[in-house]
């Protein structure tokens, strides 16, 4: 287990699930979407078997995996799966937050997603209540923007002030992404809130184990 690890470069949107989680506990689990670490989380190796013993360490007050694809492939099982698998390391009391890609999202990279239906009820036969569901911009790696999915006008806000034409990467698929952008704000901005939430890029969700 890597417990304390030495400071690393990372992308700071990736922690931006701190703002919508409940607390930081000490000795919860964190399964990073990059290299991104907390001091007093606990940060299995990016192996199948680190990750197996890790969630069989717990339970912990508090799970967060910000990109839930990423530890499915490392653990190869599918998202699902392994969201059961978090949701059951989770103490009475504790949170999980959980980021996974759209399969609805039209400009979506790669063949790795979970439908947000059956995230939400992975987590209702595990036992977890009151889940808050937001909306994630650019994508679930790189959480800038955490909109509740419920927020009509916050969503109608971001996409006139703060949506910009966002890809990383210099390679083909980035210059594509970047150059499709703007048409797709401007489609978005033309169609209902539902449809919004139906084709963004990414969601997050957040649930509790009641005490």
């Amino acid at each position: 287990m890597l417990t304390d690890p030495e400071a690393l470069t990372f992308d700071a949107r990736a922690l931006n699930w701190r703002f919508v989680t409940p607390s930081e506990p000490t000795g919860m689990l964190l399964l990073p979407a990059e290299n991104e670490r907390i001091s007093w989380a606990v940060t299995p190796f990016e192996t199948a078997g680190a990750l197996a013993e890790a969630l069989r360490s717990g339970p912990y007050p508090g799970v967060a995996i910000p990109d839930l694809h990423r530890w499915a492939r490392i653990a190869d099982i599918d998202a699902a799966t392994l969201l059961g698998a978090a949701a059951q390391s989770l103490a009475a009391g504790g949170w999980i937050y959980a980021g996974f890609a759209n399969p609805w999202y039209p400009l979506r990279s790669g063949r790795r997603s979970l439908r947000l239906g059956k995230a939400l009820s992975v987590l209702r036969r595990h036992g977890l209540t009151s889940t808050d569901v937001y909306v994630v911009f650019p994508d679930q790696r790189r959480p800038a923007y955490l909109i509740p999915r419920d927020g009509r006008l916050e969503l109608e806000f971001f996409l006139q002030r703060f949506f910009l034409p966002y890809a990383d990467g210099d390679g083909a698929r980035a210059r594509v992404t970047r150059a499709t952008l703007p048409s797709a704000r401007r489609a978005a901005l033309g169609v209902p809130h539902r449809v919004r939430v139906a084709l963004a890029p990414a969601f997050a969700v957040v649930s509790g184990r009641p005490s």
